[in-house]
Formats: structure tokens, C-alpha cells, sequence
């Protein structure tokens, strides 16, 4: 195989022991700062990472999210009450940094 996934095929296979592994904007965060993160969430099963974003971000967040908010939770796990936002990666690019900031990717790829 190259080094790039031309058909479903490929897909089927060892990506990660085939293709060349990038390095992540992970490995800038502190890894005592990371390995805490990480143990948090074996711990309690969530972490809160504060101030992970700058006011102006969740400010943009706040302005393209807000119109989506229509919806409610579809069952009593989700919560009938809740507003929902499925699929907001997809819907606005202003939540991009919280799936790709450095510290969410430590945390990922200890994981």
C-alpha cells in the first residue's frame, strides 16, 4: 500500500500499524499537566478542562451555537427539557478548536 487510503478496501485494514503516524499538537501540552487530565477521567469518567478557550472563541461559540438550540432532548436519558445541538461539528466551524485544541489532543491520545 501507499501512503494515502484510495479505496474502502484499505479502509478495512491496520490504518494505524500501515500509514505513518502525524504528530499531534498534543505533545506541546505538559505531560504531568495531560497524565492528570487523563487520570481525572479514569477516575470520575469526565474532566474539566477550564479557561481552554480565550473569551473571543466562546464568544463566536456562543453566536453560531445559539440559533441551533432548537431542538430538545428525544428520550429520558438525553433529557426532554435539554437543548440539544447534534452534529455541531458539522453545522459551524467555530467549535473546531475545542475538538482540535493541543490539550483535548493529549488527553486523546493517552486515551
Amino acid at each position: 500500500m501507499g501512503t494515502e487510503v484510495t479505496s474502502l478496501t484499505e479502509l478495512a485494514g491496520d490504518l494505524a500499524g500501515t500509514y505513518r503516524r502525524t504528530p499531534s499538537s498534543g505533545e506541546q501540552v505538559d505531560p504531568a499537566v495531560a497524565d492528570a487530565d487523563l487520570a481525572a477521567v479514569l477516575r470520575d469518567g469526565y474532566v474539566i478542562l477550564p479557561d481552554l478557550l480565550t473569551a473571543a472563541e466562546l464568544d463566536a461559540i456562543r453566536s453560531a451555537v445559539g440559533p441551533l438550540l432548537d431542538q430538545r432532548g428525544r428520550n429520558g436519558f438525553e433529557g426532554r427539557a435539554t437543548q440539544r445541538v447534534y452534529s455541531v461539528l458539522n453545522k459551524t466551524r467555530t467549535c473546531d478548536r475545542i475538538a482540535d485544541h493541543p490539550r483535548v489532543l493529549a488527553l486523546l491520545d493517552r486515551l
